[in-house]
C-alpha cells in the first residue's frame, strides 16, 4: 500500500517536470481560488467558545432578596437538579429580582437541555404568586461583558420620555436582530402619574385602597362593543372610556354611590419613578444600552445591522460608545501586518541565505500557493477567526522549508528522469517531517477543554498549509525551479558570494567541532545534560498561569458602599471618583459609569492599560467610606487574585467562617491583600401580629396594604400620544404605620399598629448560592513572585483544617477545575505528542533504534525553551505548552533529514572513515538545515508586534522559535555523535559475536 502511494506520487512528480506550464496554471488555480473563498468568510473574535451556559431571569417586583430566594430561587434549583449534564447552578438574588446562571459540561448539546428547562419552568411558573413574573432563559453568557454600549439622547425631551424610547422603541428593535441574547438598559427616568392619598382623608370616606384601584380600572376601559351590519358591508363599533388627562384621572368616581371623587382624597401629579441605577460617560448623565450576543453569532455581522438599525433611527440621536467589533477589525489588521511581516521576514533570511536570485520566485511562490487555498477549506467552517490566521502567520516559515529542501537537493544541469529520483528520494523523510508537526495537533483535537477551544484554530490553520506545502514542494516547486533555472542566468553577485563565504566559514567550523567533539565528547554531552538538568530545575521557579479566554480592552473598576447607601449619594461618591480618575491618570481617556445603591462599576478605557491598572490600585486603595476593587482581563490574569467560594446550607454562619478563613489567609506568607466580597446586612423593619386576634383582617390584605402604601400599586395605564404611562397609587404620609388603615370584613378601619407591631431586623442586599448552598466569596491577592497553582496549593492547605460544621465547605472559584484540568491535559498532550512521533518515525524507520536517536535532540532543544521563558518571563500556560508540542512538531523536522542522509551514507561506525561519511552527509544537509531553521525563526518573530488576543498565541510563537534556535545546535551535533558511537557499539558487538563464533568452531 504504502509503496503503491510512493510509486503514484513518484508519476505525479514526473508529470510536472514534463509540464511546467501544468504546474504553473495548478498553482494559479489554487490562488484564485483561495481569493475567491476570502469574501464568503465571516471573521470572529480570538476565541469563540462555544456557548455552554445559559441564565435564567425570575422577577417578583416589590419583594426583597429573601423573599425572592425562597419563593422563585429554591424552587428553580430543585426543579433542575438532576437535569443531566449540568454541572453548576450559580443564583444571585436581591430585590424584585434573581439570576440564575446554569452551566453546562462541554459535552452537552444545549439546545435539547435548554428546551427541557424551558418545560421545566413552565411548568413551575403556574405555581408561583401571580404578581411574580413568568422566568425567562436568556442565551448569553452571564459573566461576559458587552460587545456593544449605546448612548441615547433625545434633544426637547425629558429623561422619562427618553427612556420610554429606549425601553419600547430602541430595545425591541434591537432584540430583533439575530445573534442579540440581551439587552440591559441603564440610566434615564421612568414617568408615572402618582396618585397621592391623604391617609386622613381615605379614613373618613370609609374607602380602601383596593377601592380606589377597582374605580380606576372600571374607569379607564377600551372595549369593542360589536359591528353594525349593513346590505354591503359590516362597520365596527368600539366603546372608548380610556382618561384622555391627569384632570380625568382626578375625576373618577369613587365608592358606590359615587359622590367622591379622587381629587377629594388625593393629589394627581406627574412624577418620575423611583430610579434603580444610573449611568454616565465622562461626566455626563446619559441612557446607555448594553447589548450582550450570543456565542454563535457573527460579531461583525450583529455589528453591522445593528448599525443599520440605528441609522433608521431619526427621532433621536445615538451614538455607540464602545464596540468590540471595532477592536476586532483593528487585531485582523495588526495579524495581516504579522502574516505580511512573516513572510517577508522569511523571505529576506531565505535570500541573504541562498544568495541565489533563482531560488527565490520558485520558494516564493510556495507562500501564496500553500496560505491562499486554506481559505478554501476554512469557508467549508464558514468563519475565519483570529487564531486562524495566527496559524497561517506561523506557517510561513514552515511552508517554505519543504520547499527549500527540494531547492537544495536539485541539480539543474541533470536530466529530468534525474531530478524526479532526486526529489523522489527526499520524499520520505519530507513527508515524515510534516507529518510529524501535523500529529503534535492530534491531542489539541481530543480533548475537549480550553487547549481545544483556543488553539483549535490556531492549529487547523498550521494543519492544512503544511498538507499543502508538502504537495507543492513535491509538485509545483521543482518544476519551477527548474524552469527558472534554465531561463535566468547564474547568479553571481554579492550576495551569492557573500553566501557562499559564510557558508564556507559555517562548514569549516562545523567540521572542527564535530571532529573535536568525536575526540573529546565528554563536554558536549555533559554540558547538554547540565542543561537539562537545570531547565528541569527552573521549571519549578517559573510560574504557572492560566490565561483569560476573553480579553477586554476594558479596565474594570468597581466600587462597594456600605449595605442600605442609597441610589443618590452612590452616584455623589460615583461622580467624584470619576473626576479624580481622569485628573489624576491622564491615561485614562474614557470613564463609563453604571451605578445601583451601594454599587458602581466603571470600565475605563486607557492608552497604556496594564501601567494604568499598577497606578490605580497605588492611587485609590479607598475611596470615601467605600471598598475600590481593579481588574484586568486582558490575557493572562495579572491581577493576581484568586477567588475562594464558602459553601454553607446554614446563611447565618457563612460570614463568621468567611472572616475566620480570611484571617488565617492573611497570615500566609503568599497574601498580599485579603478582599471580603460581601457585604454586612442591613438595616430594616418587619411587622408581626401582636395576638392571633386580626380583628378578621387577613394576612394578604395586612401585606398588599403595608406594600402599597409604601411601595404604591399600579392601578392602570394611562394612554397619552401613544406612549403608555404608569398609574401609581400611594399614600402621601409615607412610612407612618398610625396612618395606615386595614378594612375588616365589616367595613371597619382598624390601624395597623393595633394588629401588628413593627421590630427591627436586618436583612441581605444580596444572597449567592451555588448548587443548592449559599455562597460567600473572598479573594486572595497573591504576591507577584508566587506563581497561581503554588498559591492555590498554600491556600488549600490553610483552610484544610479550619473548624467548620459538616454541611460547609470551600471551593477555589474562577472556573478552578477547569483551569486545572485543561493544563493536566495540555502537559499529558505534551507527552503524547513526543510518543506520537516517536511511534511515527518507528514505521517510516521499520526500527526502533533510529527514531531514539532522531529524538534525542528533543529534550535538549525544550530545555533551551525553558531557560528562554525564565528570561523573558513566560509562565506556564497552555500557549506555552501548545507552544512545546509545536516545537517538537517542527524541530524534529531537520533531525529526520540528518538522519535519512547517516542511513544513506552506509556509515558503520567501523573505523574513523565512517565517521568521515557521517560528516559529509552532515555536511550537505547544514546549509538547509540552517536555511530552514532561521526562516522559522524569522517568520515567528511577527508574536514582537502588537495585536489583539496577542498574549493567546505569543508564547507558542516566541517558545518554538527559542526551541528551534537551541535544535539546530544540538541537532547538527548530537544526531551524527550519537549515531556514530551507537553503530560503532553495535559493530563492536557484532565483531566479537562473530569472533567468539569462529573460535567455537575452530576448538569444535
Amino acid at each position: 500500500m504504502q509503496a503503491a502511494v510512493f510509486l503514484k506520487m513518484k508519476k505525479i512528480i514526473l508529470y510536472f517536470l514534463f509540464n511546467p506550464t501544468a504546474a504553473f496554471m495548478t498553482a494559479l488555480f489554487l490562488i484564485i481560488a483561495g481569493i475567491i473563498s476570502i469574501p464568503k468568510l465571516s471573521f470572529q473574535p480570538a476565541v469563540q467558545n462555544e456557548n455552554k451556559e445559559i441564565t435564567i431571569l425570575a422577577r417578583y417586583p416589590g419583594m426583597n432578596a429573601a423573599r425572592i430566594e425562597k419563593i422563585l430561587v429554591r424552587p428553580i434549583e430543585n426543579e433542575l437538579a438532576d437535569l443531566p449534564g449540568i454541572s453548576d447552578i450559580y443564583s444571585v438574588s436581591e430585590d424584585s429580582s434573581a439570576k440564575i446562571f446554569v452551566y453546562f459540561h462541554s459535552r452537552v448539546k444545549l439546545a435539547p437541555a435548554v428546551n427541557e428547562i424551558r418545560s421545566r419552568l413552565d411548568g413551575l411558573s403556574s405555581r408561583f404568586p401571580r404578581e411574580a413574573e413568568k422566568p425567562v432563559v436568556l442565551y448569553y453568557n452571564p459573566l461576559a461583558e458587552p460587545f456593544m454600549i449605546i448612548s441615547l439622547h433625545q434633544p426637547g425631551f425629558t429623561a422619562g420620555r427618553s427612556r420610554e424610547y429606549a425601553e419600547k422603541n430602541l430595545k425591541p428593535r434591537l432584540a430583533r436582530i439575530p445573534g442579540i441574547g440581551e439587552i440591559e438598559i441603564a440610566g434615564g427616568l421612568i414617568d408615572e402619574i402618582l396618585v397621592s392619598i391623604d391617609p386622613d382623608r381615605l379614613k373618613a370616606s370609609g374607602l380602601g385602597l383596593s377601592d380606589i384601584i377597582s374605580s380606576l380600572q372600571k374607569n379607564n376601559i377600551s372595549l369593542p362593543a360589536g359591528n353594525i351590519k349593513n346590505a354591503s358591508m359590516e362597520i365596527p363599533v368600539f366603546f372608548n372610556g380610556r382618561f384622555n388627562s391627569v384632570y380625568d384621572i382626578s375625576q373618577t368616581r369613587l365608592g358606590v354611590s359615587g359622590r367622591i371623587k379622587l381629587s377629594d382624597l388625593a393629589e394627581i401629579n406627574r412624577n418620575t419613578r423611583t430610579p434603580e441605577n444610573h449611568a454616565s460617560m465622562n461626566g455626563s448623565e446619559k441612557i446607555l444600552l448594553y447589548l450582550y450576543k450570543t456565542s454563535e453569532a457573527s460579531l461583525l455581522e450583529c455589528a453591522v445591522k445593528i448599525k443599520k438599525e440605528i441609522a433608521g433611527c431619526r427621532d433621536a440621536e445615538i451614538e455607540i460608545t464602545h464596540n468590540a467589533a471595532d477592536s476586532l477589525t483593528q487585531a485582523l489588521n495588526s495579524i495581516i501586518t504579522a502574516l505580511i511581516f512573516s513572510g517577508i521576514s522569511a523571505l529576506l533570511v531565505l535570500g541573504l541565505l541562498t544568495g541565489d536570485i533563482r531560488i527565490f520566485p520558485a520558494v516564493l511562490l510556495s507562500l501564496p500557493v500553500s496560505l491562499l487555498p486554506a481559505f478554501i477549506f476554512m469557508s467549508v467552517k464558514g468563519s475565519l477567526s483570529i487564531m486562524h490566521l495566527s496559524g497561517l502567520a506561523l506557517a510561513c516559515g514552515l511552508v517554505l522549508d519543504s520547499s527549500i529542501i527540494i531547492c537544495e537537493v536539485l541539480k539543474p544541469q541533470e536530466s529530468i528522469r534525474a531530478s524526479t529520483l532526486r526529489v523522489y528520494g527526499i520524499l520520505k523523510p519530507l513527508a515524515a517531517g510534516i507529518f510529524t508537526t501535523l500529529i503534535v495537533f492530534l491531542p489539541v483535537l481530543f480533548f475537549k477543554n480550553d487547549l481545544s477551544a483556543v488553539f483549535r484554530d490556531l492549529s487547523a490553520g498550521v494543519s492544512v498549509c503544511l498538507l499543502i506545502s508538502l504537495a507543492a514542494s513535491l509538485f509545483i516547486t521543482p518544476s519551477c525551479y527548474l524552469f527558472l533555472k534554465k531561463k535566468l542566468p547564474s547568479g553571481s553577485g554579492f550576495f551569492l558570494k557573500l553566501s557562499d563565504l559564510i557558508f564556507m566559514r559555517i562548514d569549516a567550523v562545523y567540521m572542527y567541532t564535530l571532529e573535536y567533539c568525536r575526540k573529546n565528547p565528554l563536554p558536549l554531552f555533559a554540558g547538554s545534560f547540565l542543561l537539562l538538568f537545570f531547565s528541569i530545575v527552573f521549571m519549578q521557579i517559573i510560574r504557572q498561569e492560566h490565561f483569560e479566554l476573553a480579553p477586554s480592552e476594558y479596565l474594570r473598576c468597581q466600587l462597594e458602599l456600605p449595605s442600605g447607601t442609597s441610589l443618590k449619594r452612590t452616584v455623589m461618591l460615583s461622580e467624584k471618583l470619576g473626576i479624580n480618575l481622569t485628573n489624576l491618570i491622564p491615561q485614562i481617556y474614557s470613564v463609563q459609569l453604571k451605578a445601583e445603591p451601594g454599587h458602581a462599576v466603571f470600565l475605563l478605557k486607557s492608552s497604556v492599560p496594564d501601567k494604568t491598572l499598577s497606578v490605580l490600585k497605588k492611587t485609590f486603595p479607598s475611596w470615601y467610606e467605600g471598598s475600590l476593587f481593579f481588574s484586568s482581563r486582558s490575557g493572562m490574569e495579572n491581577d493576581r487574585e484568586i477567588e475562594i467560594e464558602l459553601l454553607g446550607a446554614n446563611r447565618e454562619t457563612l460570614p463568621d467562617l468567611a472572616l475566620r478563613a480570611g484571617k488565617k489567609l492573611q497570615s500566609l506568607s503568599i497574601a498580599e491583600e485579603v478582599i471580603y466580597r460581601f457585604k454586612e446586612k442591613r438595616p430594616g423593619y418587619s411587622w408581626v401580629p401582636k395576638n392571633h386576634e386580626w380583628h378578621d383582617i387577613s394576612a394578604a390584605l395586612a401585606a398588599d396594604t403595608l406594600r402599597n402604601s409604601l411601595y404604591g400599586a399600579v392601578a392602570e395605564k394611562y394612554l397619552e400620544n401613544n406612549s403608555e404611562t404608569d398609574i401609581r397609587i400611594r399614600l402621601a404620609s409615607g412610612y407612618d404605620g398610625s396612618r395606615i388603615f386595614l378594612k375588616t370584613s365589616n367595613q371597619a378601619a382598624v390601624n395597623l399598629e393595633n394588629v401588628f407591631k413593627q421590630t427591627s431586623v436586618s436583612e441581605d442586599m444580596k444572597i449567592f448560592r451555588k448548587n443548592r448552598k449559599y455562597l460567600l466569596q473572598i479573594s486572595l491577592i497573591r504576591s507577584k513572585r508566587t506563581g497561581f497553582y503554588n498559591a492555590v496549593n498554600a491556600v488549600n492547605q490553610a483552610l484544610a483544617d479550619l473548624p467548620r460544621n459538616t454541611d460547609e465547605n470551600f471551593e477555589i472559584g474562577g472556573n478552578f477545575r477547569e483551569k486545572s484540568r485543561s493544563n493536566f491535559t495540555a502537559s499529558i498532550s505534551v507527552l503524547l505528542s513526543f510518543l506520537l512521533i516517536y511511534f511515527l518515525l518507528a514505521s517510516v524507520y521499520k526500527n526502533t533504534i533510529m527514531p531514539l536517536l532522531v529524538l534525542i535532540p528533543l529534550p535538549f532543544s525544550a530545555a533551551g525553551a525553558v531557560i528562554f521563558m525564565l528570561i523573558a518571563g513566560i509562565p506556564f500556560s497552555l500557549p506555552a505548552y501548545l507552544g512545546f508540542m509545536l516545537l517538537f512538531g517542527i524541530a524534529v523536522n531537520n533531525s529526520i533529514l540528518l538522519g535519512d542522509a547517516i542511513l544513506d551514507s552506509g556509515a558503520a561506525g567501523k573505523n574513523k572513515s565512517d565517521f568521515y561519511k557521517i560528516v559529509s552527509a552532515c555536511r550537505k544537509r547544514l546549509k538547509p538545515a540552517m536555511i530552514t531553521a532561521l526562516t522559522t525563526i524569522a517568520s515567528s518573530l511577527a508574536a514582537l508586534l502588537p495585536a489583539q488576543g496577542g498574549s493567546l498565541f505569543r508564547p507558542v510563537f516566541l517558545i518554538a522559535a527559542a526551541g528551534m534556535f537551541f535544535s539546530l545546535f544540538f541537532v547538527m551535533l548530537l544526531v551524527p555523535l550519537t549515531s556514530f558511537y551507537i553503530s560503532r557499539q553495535n559493530f563492536t558487538r557484532l565483531e566479537r559475536v562473530s569472533l567468539l563464533q569462529d573460535s567455537m568452531v575452530h576448538e569444535g
